[in-house]
């Protein structure tokens, strides 16, 4: 014969199993799971880092109105570079470096990170396309990502074939040591 004990029990036994199911349901969705086939992640994400850098270096400092009222920008640090031509590349080696191995940890402040780069600059001559090493840390490994950006440069000091304003790109490899 059944009692209301036992219809207690019963009904306590399934919200447990209800409670048990849910909250498994919850934790399998939940969970992630990264395998070594998922290594691509760092490397997007030393993309990202350098494609940053590149815009933060890119930046200009200020801007002025000049008297016609022209919005004029001063030149960023990385046309700067840019325009010294290989003179130009230690400072943006060591600028480059510097933002991209900065990192913040909480309980260090900022540490630095095992980030190192190789940078060449492509430009056009009247039919073909050349090319200048622009700075460099050793031959880069395997893991390697590649970033670029347009820069203007206002002299001839990358192309000494063409001595007038030219639209030059900055390719730079990075990897982590």
């Amino acid at each position: 014969m059944v009692n209301n004990e036992g219809q207690l029990y019963t009904m306590e036994g399934i919200a447990a199993a209800l409670l048990i199911l849910f909250t498994t349901y919850i934790v399998l969705t939940s969970t992630t799971i990264i395998t070594p086939g998922e290594t691509h992640i760092s490397d997007m994400q030393l993309e990202t880092l350098g494609n940053d850098v590149l815009a933060i270096m890119d930046t200009p400092a200020s801007a002025s109105y000049d008297a016609a009222q022209t919005l004029q920008f001063d030149p960023s640090d990385l046309e700067t570079y840019v325009n010294l031509g290989t003179a130009g590349a230690p400072g943006f080696n060591s600028r480059f470096l510097a933002l991209s191995n900065a990192m913040y940890d909480p309980v260090t402040v900022f540490k630095q990170d095992r980030i190192k780069c190789n940078a060449k600059v492509y430009y056009r001559n009247a039919n073909s396309v050349g090319s200048v090493d622009f700075s460099g840390s050793k031959n880069y490994r395997e893991n390697a990502v590649v970033v670029t950006r347009w820069v203007n440069t206002k002299t001839g000091a990358i192309n000494p074939t063409r001595n007038e304003p030219q639209t030059v790109l900055l390719e730079v490899t990075l990897w982590r040591e």
